[in-house]
């Protein structure tokens, strides 16, 4: 889950515009953050995992809807592996 802020959903163009006070910090801050997150997608994608990120504000509101689509990725065990 990445926190609407520190990810600067909204702002991924250009990061630390939505802070009025120190923005020189917080666009250099954010803009690394926006940069890690897009590595660290990509070397989990390099060995095959798949990736999903969660807005924080979706989650607070539809938290449901968020556990409903990471079901969709997990894999249903078939009546026989219960099966011992």
């Amino acid at each position: 889950m990445d926190g609407d802020f520190w990810h600067a959903r909204g702002h991924e163009d250009n990061p630390g515009e939505q802070v009025q006070t120190n923005n020189s910090f917080w666009s250099k801050k954010l803009k690394r953050n926006i940069e890690r997150d897009k590595e660290v997608n990509q070397s989990f994608l390099e060995r095959g995992w798949l990736v999903l990120r969660y807005w924080e504000s979706n989650v607070n509101k539809n938290c449901e809807a968020c556990i409903e689509d990471i079901l969709q990725y997990l894999p249903i065990p078939k009546e026989e592996d219960y099966d011992n």
